[in-house]
């Protein structure tokens, strides 16, 4: 699939090389992988955005939410029968991602990061082990790939 590029205009090995190595790098810490696939996530939609919207320059500076960025996203996404874990999780990232971004040490973060693996572990398999880069990484990496899936699958064209 290396010589088909997406709606993103960022071919699939270009995407798993970029998006394992800023994922993969911090093993166990949870805060930074979090944290990353939060950041990579919301590109890989404003990126879909840009290409989906006929005015992207409009966007610029908008301040939109994290979840008004997946509501958007998927307002213009056209694959309704795969998307729907890829939506939920990121939604679940999102509620983790704050607690984080607001509590020097948040409480109960651990079983919302077990319900975000199991949503994630249910729906997505991958070719990467757990012993290559840890449970939390690998359950990330497989959500971009599903986001970067559902993002790509509507439009893709060979370059």
């Amino acid at each position: 699939m290396s010589d088909i590029k997406s709606n993103l205009d960022i071919s699939s090995d270009e995407f798993t090389e970029k998006f394992t190595g800023h994922i993969s790098r911090f093993g166990q810490d949870n805060t930074l992988v979090i944290l990353k696939a939060h950041l990579l996530s919301e590109e890989l939609m404003y990126k879909h955005l840009s290409v989906k919207l006929p005015h992207p320059e409009y966007l610029a500076g908008g301040r939109f939410t994290y979840s008004q960025t997946i509501r958007l996203s998927r307002a213009v996404c056209g694959d309704e029968r795969h998307d729907k874990w890829v939506w939920g999780a990121l939604s679940k990232l999102n509620k983790i991602r704050n607690r984080y971004g607001h509590n020097l040490e948040p409480t109960g973060v651990e079983k919302e990061i077990d319900e975000l693996l199991q949503l994630i572990n249910a729906h997505a398999s991958s070719s990467f082990s757990e012993a290559q880069m840890g449970e939390l990484p690998r359950a990330m990496l497989m959500l971009l790939v599903g986001l970067y899936t559902v993002l790509s699958i509507e439009n893709m064209k060979y370059a």
